[in-house]
C-alpha cells in the first residue's frame, strides 16, 4: 500500500457517508465544498461535480429552488446575515425548513483551521406544521432584530450582544482584538452622488470586508457609517495586518455609472482582564479619532494598548 493512501477504515467512512440517508457536506479553509454526500446534494440541488462555496451552494439552491426555504423579498440581503453568523462558533446547531416541505436539525462543526462539517438529520415528523411555522416565525423575528436592514450584517444590537458574550467568556484569559471602522468623508459621498450612492458604499463596504475578514471574526454595523468587527484570538498587530489587507483590496465602486472611491479609518483596541465592553468601545473610538487626526485611512492602536 502506498504511504499516501488512505488506512481501509477510512475508504469504508467515505462510502459509509456516501450512503447515509442524513445530508452530510465538508468544507475546506477557504469554505469550498470538498465533500456532499447523495442525500446533501439531493437536498441542496446540486450536482455530482459542483464543489463550490458556501455562498455559492446556497445561490445555485435558491435558483434552483432547493435547499433552505427563504421567506424574504431580499435574498442577498438574507444571505449577507446568514454567512454573518456562519462559523462564529466551534459548534452550531439550528432548524432549517427546505423547499422540499422538509425539516432539518442542522448541525455545523468548525475546527481551529477553518475547516467543518454539517450534518442535517430529517426531524420532520418531529413536530406539526403549524408548530413549525411558529418556530420560524419566531426565528425570522429574531433574526431581523439582530440584522442591519440596509448591508444585511448584524445591527448595533446584535454585534454589542456578541461583544458582550465575547467579553464574559474571555475573562480566563482569552484575548481578542476590537476594531471600529469608519467610512471617511462619507457625508461628502451622500452630498456628492446621492444618498442611493451612500448606501451602495455601505453595502460594498460590508461585501468586502465578509470577503477578507476570517470566518470566526464578527462584523457589524455600529451605525451610520461606523462598523464594528471582533478578531478573537487576535493581537492588536494581528488586527491591523488583516485591516492594512482590505484597505489595500477596496476597490472602486460604479454607483448609477459613476466611480466612487472610498477608505476607511480603523480604531484597534484589545481585550484586557476586567475590562467592560464600554471601556473597550472609549479605547476604539479614541484610537479612531487618533487615526482620523493622523490625517484618515490609516488604523491605529488604543495608547493602553502600545506596550
Amino acid at each position: 500500500m502506498e504511504s499516501d493512501a488512505l488506512p481501509k477504515w477510512a475508504g469504508n467512512l467515505i462510502k459509509l457517508l456516501e450512503k447515509s440517508a442524513v445530508p452530510i457536506a465538508v468544507y475546506d479553509q477557504d469554505d469550498i465544498l470538498c465533500f456532499a454526500n447523495l442525500a446533501f446534494r439531493e437536498a441542496f440541488g446540486l450536482a455530482s461535480d459542483e464543489f463550490v462555496s458556501w455562498t455559492e451552494l446556497v445561490r445555485r439552491a435558491y435558483a434552483r429552488g432547493a435547499g433552505t426555504l427563504v421567506q424574504t423579498e431580499n435574498f442577498d440581503q438574507w444571505l449577507m446575515a446568514t454567512k454573518s453568523r456562519r462559523g462564529k462558533q466551534p459548534f452550531r446547531e439550528f432548524e432549517t425548513n427546505l423547499n422540499d416541505g422538509r425539516w432539518l436539525w442542522m448541525t455545523e462543526t468548525f475546527d481551529a483551521d477553518g475547516w467543518s462539517i454539517s450534518v442535517a438529520p430529517d426531524i420532520s415528523r418531529l413536530q406539526a406544521n403549524d408548530h413549525r411555522l411558529m418556530r420560524l416565525d419566531r426565528d425570522i423575528a429574531i433574526r431581523t432584530s439582530t440584522t442591519d436592514e440596509l448591508t444585511g450584517c448584524m445591527n448595533r444590537r446584535g454585534i454589542l450582544a456578541e461583544l458582550g458574550k465575547l467579553v464574559a467568556s474571555s475573562q480566563d484569559g482569552a484575548g481578542f482584538a476590537l476594531a471600529l471602522l469608519d467610512i471617511d468623508y462619507f457625508k461628502q459621498v451622500n452630498d456628492t452622488y446621492g444618498h442611493p450612492a451612500g448606501d451602495a458604499v455601505l453595502c460594498h463596504f460590508v461585501e468586502h470586508l465578509h470577503s477578507r475578514i476570517r470566518s470566526k471574526d464578527l462584523l457589524g454595523r455600529y451605525g451610520g457609517e461606523e462598523f464594528l468587527v471582533i478578531f478573537p484570538g487576535c493581537s492588536n498587530v494581528d488586527a491591523v495586518t488583516i485591516l492594512e489587507t482590505i484597505r489595500q483590496t477596496l476597490a472602486p465602486i460604479n454607483s448609477e455609472g459613476v466611480e466612487v472611491s472610498y477608505n476607511f479609518s480603523a480604531g484597534i483596541t484589545n481585550f484586557k482582564i476586567d475590562e467592560t465592553v464600554d471601556q473597550m468601545l472609549k479605547q476604539a473610538d479614541r484610537a479612531l479619532y487618533a487615526a482620523k487626526q493622523q490625517g484618515r485611512g490609516r488604523s491605529c492602536i488604543a495608547r493602553s494598548d502600545r506596550t
